[in-house]
Order: C-alpha cells, then sequence, then structure tokens
C-alpha cells in the first residue's frame, strides 16, 4: 500500500495538485500531468482515482485547475461560451463545433500556464493524460511543450482547423481514446482528429458507451502500461523479463543499479547486479530466485515464459514439477 502524498499549490495565482509517493525522498519520478474534463476541477474523483494509480505505479501526478473551473475565479467570457454549451447540448443540438471553438480559445491561455507548473516543479520526462476538455487542452500542450514524450488524449474531434494544426505538431507517442457511442463528438470528427496526429506511433482504443460514461478500468490499465514503456523503459524492461519492480530492494548490500549506484537504471534488459529477486507467482505464492549480471536466473526466464519452473514446489502439497 502506497502512502500517497497531497500537496496544493499554486503558481502566479494558478492552482494546481501535486501527488506524489510518502518514499520517494529526493528522486523525481516521471510526472504525469492530469487535464480535467469541463465542469470538474483538479481534485475530482476520476482525477483522483488515476493519480492515485499514477503514484503506486511509480509516477508523479499534477493536476490544474483550468480556468473558469475548480477554484479559480469565474471569468464571464468563459462563462458565457458554457452557458451556451449547456443550452445546446439540454436542445439535443450539435455540440461538437462549440465545443472545439471553447478549447481551442482557454488553450490559449493554459499552455503558458501549464509550462510554468512544470517549471515550478522541476519536472523532467513528462505524459500527459486528457479525455474531452483535457484532450482540447491537451493537443496544443503536448505539441508545443518537449518535456512531454508520451500523451494519452481522446473523446475529443477535429472541429477546430486550429486543433488540426496543432495535432499534426504532437510526434510523441499518442494513444486514443474514444467512446464508439458518443452523442457530443461526432466519431468520424474523432477519426479525424486521430489520423491528423503527426506521431508515427500511435494507438486507437473504442470503446461502447457515451460521453460521459465511465472508461473501462482495462484502459487504465493500458495507460500504465503505455506511460512506464515510454517514461521508465528499463522498469518496463524488467516487467518483460517476468521481475516485479517493486519487489526489489536495492538497499540492499550488492543489490545496485549497474551504472554505480545513481538510483536511475540503464536501459538494458537485465541490470540489477547479483539480487535475491521474490517472484509473485499467478497464484499469489511467491518463489526464490537470484538475479544476475547476466540476466534472471533459470526460474525467472521459466516464469517469464508461463511455465512453472523446476524444482518449487506447489504450496500446501508438496510436490514438485519439473516444467511444462
Amino acid at each position: 500500500m502506497h502512502n500517497i502524498q497531497e500537496e496544493h499549490f499554486a503558481v502566479d495565482g494558478v492552482l494546481a495538485v501535486l501527488w506524489t509517493s510518502a518514499g520517494s525522498g529526493a528522486d523525481r519520478p516521471p510526472l504525469i500531468v492530469i487535464g480535467h474534463g469541463g465542469g470538474q476541477h483538479k481534485t475530482a474523483p476520476g482525477v483522483l482515482h488515476r493519480a492515485h494509480r499514477f503514484v503506486s505505479s511509480g509516477f508523479a501526478a499534477v493536476c490544474v485547475d483550468a480556468p473558469n473551473h475548480g477554484d479559480r475565479p469565474t471569468d464571464e467570457r468563459y462563462q458565457r461560451i458554457a452557458t451556451e454549451i449547456q443550452a445546446a447540448a439540454s436542445s439535443g443540438s450539435d455540440l461538437a463545433a462549440l465545443l472545439a471553438d471553447f478549447h481551442a480559445l482557454v488553450a490559449e491561455q493554459t499552455v503558458s500556464e501549464w509550462q510554468a507548473v512544470l517549471d515550478h516543479l522541476d519536472a523532467g520526462p513528462v505524459g500527459y493524460w486528457g479525455v474531452s476538455l483535457g484532450c482540447g487542452l491537451g493537443v496544443p500542450f503536448v505539441a508545443t511543450e518537449p518535456r512531454v514524450r508520451a500523451a494519452v488524449l481522446g473523446l475529443g474531434g477535429a472541429a477546430a482547423s486550429s486543433t488540426l494544426e496543432a495535432a499534426a505538431r504532437v510526434t510523441v507517442p499518442v494513444e486514443f481514446l474514444i467512446q464508439w457511442d458518443d452523442e457530443r463528438v461526432p466519431r468520424e470528427q474523432s477519426l479525424a482528429l486521430f489520423d491528423a496526429f503527426g506521431s508515427t506511433e500511435k494507438t486507437l482504443h473504442a470503446n461502447p458507451g457515451r460521453h460521459a460514461d465511465r472508461l473501462p478500468e482495462h484502459e487504465l490499465d493500458s495507460t500504465v502500461r503505455f506511460f512506464t514503456r515510454h517514461l521508465m523503459p528499463h522498469r518496463s524492461a524488467l516487467i518483460e523479463a517476468g521481475i516485479r519492480p517493486d519487489r526489489l530492494d536495492l538497499s540492499r548490500p550488492g543489490c545496485r543499479p549497474r551504472d554505480g549506484g545513481s538510483g536511475v537504471l540503464p536501459r538494458t534488459r537485465h541490470s540489477i547486479r547479483c539480487c535475491p529477486v521474490r517472484l509473485l507467482t499467478r497464484r499469489g505464492r511467491t518463489v526464490r530466485d537470484r538475479q544476475s549480471a547476466a540476466g534472471p536466473g533459470p526460474r525467472a526466464e521459466a516464469w517469464a515464459e508461463g511455465t512453472w519452473p523446476s524444482g518449487i514446489s506447489r504450496a500446501g502439497t508438496g510436490q514438485r514439477r519439473r516444467g511444462r
């Protein structure tokens, strides 16, 4: 169970909240910027759920109140547009153009605000997550900010030409989420936005549901793997090798990163020297293996391949099995 710290702060009057692991100390894990949805705020339940999951997975997370949201003062210009959008939604009118124009207008302010927050946090590698309003504000932010190395976006469309132009400048890896029955953003516009991204690595995830329906939990699982792969490649390599990084105790004598102890593992598949490793089996039981400089031992390799390692007894039976 992670002890998660929540810190509220402001940068030039822009209100934000940062989540970190209490045990991270002076280490700076990769940071995930969360863009909240329209009518929400920096500590909305969905934001908290994702922030806690990101921190539990080795990241830090930050969310900023968008203008006219949360604890920010009311802006009459934004409020007038928001009222028009609510009226159009109540009457069943087409919302795509109104939403796109509103997002483009707000993004003219938020890109620089979010960059100032990253400067304040002295952020290193950054990922971005945002859907709906978070997508509309996120596309120009990701296109502009070089510290962002991967982005999960969605529930947005290509109704505004400025959004299409910004999408063409997005070159980082992208996961894009669509609700197949979205009544606010037509499917064709979502597909057009996905097509407009300039990224060579981009993946489209479509799920049944309407705009405000809860995204499937497996999408959050995918998001964590996506950010781990692109922001923490050393951790991703350990996971691919069948090793749980949270089971490694680097404080023990002889258990040190190959780079000499800086705490940042090099981008190699196996990088822990002579470290006893505890592997959690599929049945919830643990086995022990020894990790060497040459890679995981035969038991770890067998388990990574989905077989039962030879010489390990099944708990409760006393029997031994030699592997399938």
